[in-house]
């Protein structure tokens, strides 16, 4: 030791050595991994086998182990994997979030998607555009609109159209036929309900 600035510390039996020029430069070495930091540019850890990261200044880090891997520079770009899952995060105009389960993708403000493979459901908006789909008995439930102006969707029963919310529509579900006009629904075929089996947005 040089007091107060320079530390160095060895240690054969298990070939550890360590060093310090204090506050800059930190180092430490062995069979197991090893940890350099020179501060506050850059810090490089290491574990054998299991894991390492890097640092270079306070904005960029890079980082993998077992398990999957990050890459992140603050506070913009953010990506990585963990088992299974996925990120990517541009911020602050785009998210995407993906796991076995669901995935979640924003491109801000115009695109926006939700879907979770559970129940096979998708809710997706693109501009002035809206998809719905979600799993139905016998299929699936689908829906398509181009706000304010359009609307078609098909389920395992039938199908429906609509023009400005209602202004013109027509909808079929099994026997059950209902056309639309000047947003007046009047029912021209079958019983008083539809038969859908799912509740149905038929704007």
């Amino acid at each position: 030791m040089i007091t107060p600035f320079y530390w160095h510390f060895e240690d054969p039996d298990i070939g550890l050595t360590r060093s310090l020029l204090f506050p800059f430069f930190y180092n430490s070495s062995s069979p197991r991994g090893y940890e350099t930091m020179l501060f506050p540019f850059f810090l490089h850890t290491k574990r054998a086998g299991l894991s390492e990261s890097v640092w270079v200044t306070p904005f960029f880090e890079h980082s993998h182990d077992l398990s999957g891997w990050s890459t992140n520079l603050y506070p913009f770009l953010y990506l990585g994997r963990s088992e299974e899952s996925t990120h990517t995060v541009v911020a602050p105009i785009f998210w995407d979030f993906a796991s076995p389960k669901s995935r979640v993708t924003i491109a801000f403000p115009l695109y926006w998607r939700f879907a979770d493979t559970a129940d096979n459901s998708v809710l997706q908006v693109a501009g002035n555009t809206l998809y719905m789909q979600k799993k139905a008995v016998g299929g699936t439930d689908w829906q398509f609109h181009v706000l304010p102006f359009f609307s078609y969707g098909e389920d395992p029963n039938g199908y429906f159209w609509n023009v400005l919310f209602g202004l013109a529509g027509y909808q079929r579900s099994g026997s059950y036929a209902q056309v639309k006009a000047f947003w007046i629904p009047i029912q021209v075929a079958g019983p008083s309900q539809p038969q859908s089996q799912t509740a149905k947005v038929t704007f």
